[in-house]
């Protein structure tokens, strides 16, 4: 035990689906904790630094109250409350995952690029935060994975190169892979699809469509050469046509680098798809469809909002903080969206570092609300 006493800090529950949650904090302990939510007990040796746990069996929607308890706790006990998401009916059919900003070759993060691990960290935390991702959307059960752009920071073979391995140690995963504006930013060495070729990556070539159990999934290639926006004009026909196409009770999901703003002025760098243009995009596929889901990376930040019936999201950077993997499961009824950090112990204390970005607004920033990353989308009210 330390002179001061354990820690408790930055304690919440971080994700949520409809029978499990997800609790993280960069700081607990020292010391023997239990963590208790319905029917379900995790006991953990919290060593005073950042860690997370998975609670799993409980009941869908219901608000909990998370009772964290023990030696490592400050007075003994926490208590935190929660709302498990609604179960969708039906059978599951597809499991899929998204990483997106893994920046493999990044050695500084921050505007200034101060932010930095210590030397004894022999490799470098892009590449442990992209491995750890892999692993534990497996274990989480998905099926296939998107990597939704900004796979290199500068496009060099050798990031290419590294990220290949890092996939293909995955060797039964499908990986579908959407360039983002580093992969195609001036002065690269290779472009995406000749990385694809060199180093056999399934890079996506401007669309892409795959018809998957319950789901239609659509990858879009947004990047502007040389630039940092994003555009969506050129695919807006070819969309509406494939959309027209799926049977109304399908879901589809579309999944983009550029995040599709808002607003006329952006929520900060870096910009996307300009407003007007979002919009025209999202209005021509909400009246081709009904149940549409757009996500996107690009901002390392966490957004959900809707217009014209089409849900869009914003989901954070694997490489940074909070350092996460989104998950979508698809019923006969509708689509789930979860977003978990990623657990892997070297992995949190390095996202825990990077949250001091912005002179620590980082920390505050990115993460947004637990309702824009984990939700569930209806999309027919009962089953025949």
């Amino acid at each position: 035990m330390t002179a001061g006493g354990p820690r408790a800090r930055r304690l919440g529950v971080f994700a949520v689906e409809d029978t499990s949650a997800q609790l993280t904090w960069g700081a607990l302990g020292p010391g023997p904790v239990r963590i208790r939510a319905a029917d379900t007990t995790r006991d953990v040796e919290a060593d005073g630094g950042p860690g997370a746990v998975v609670l799993d069996h409980l009941p869908p929607s219901r608000r909990l109250t998370v009772e964290v308890t023990g030696e490592g706790v400050p007075e003994g006990r926490r208590t935190l409350l929660a709302r498990t998401l609604a179960a969708l009916p039906g059978a599951e059919l597809t499991r899929l995952s998204t990483i997106s900003d893994l920046h493999i070759g990044l050695r500084a993060f921050g505007y200034f690029g101060t932010i930095t691990e210590d030397a004894d960290h022999l490799t470098p935390w892009p590449e442990r935060t992209t491995a750890a991702a892999f692993a534990e959307a497996v274990e989480w059960g998905t099926e296939r994975m998107v990597v939704k752009g900004d796979v290199t920071q500068h496009g060099r073979p050798d990031e290419w190169r590294t990220f290949a391995r890092l996939r293909h140690a995955v060797t039964d995963l499908p990986v579908d892979i959407i360039p983002g504006n580093h992969d195609v930013r001036v002065g690269r060495h290779l472009t995406p699809l000749d990385a694809g070729r060199s180093f056999d990556l399934d890079v996506v070539d401007r669309m892409r469509v795959r018809h998957l159990p319950g789901l239609c999934l659509i990858l879009l290639d947004t990047t502007v050469p040389g630039r940092n926006i994003g555009t969506l004009d050129p695919y807006l026909e070819p969309v509406v046509d494939t959309l027209r196409s799926v049977d109304a009770d399908i879901g589809v999901l579309i999944c983009v680098h550029h995040q599709l703003q808002p607003h006329v002025v952006a929520e900060g760098w870096p910009w996307g798809v300009q407003r007007a243009e979002a919009r025209r995009f999202v209005e021509a596929v909400g009246a081709a469809h009904r149940h549409v889901l757009v996500t996107s990376g690009h901002t390392h930040r966490h957004r959900r909002w809707a217009h014209a019936g089409v849900t869009t999201t914003q989901v954070g950077s694997t490489s940074d903080h909070p350092g996460v993997w989104a998950g979508y499961v698809v019923h006969e009824s509708g689509l789930r969206q979860v977003v978990r950090r990623i657990a892997q112990p070297d992995v949190l204390h390095w996202s825990e570092r990077a949250r001091d970005a912005a002179l620590g607004a980082w920390g505050q920033v990115s993460p947004g609300r637990r309702d824009a990353r984990c939700f569930t989308l209806h999309w027919r009210r009962s089953l025949d």
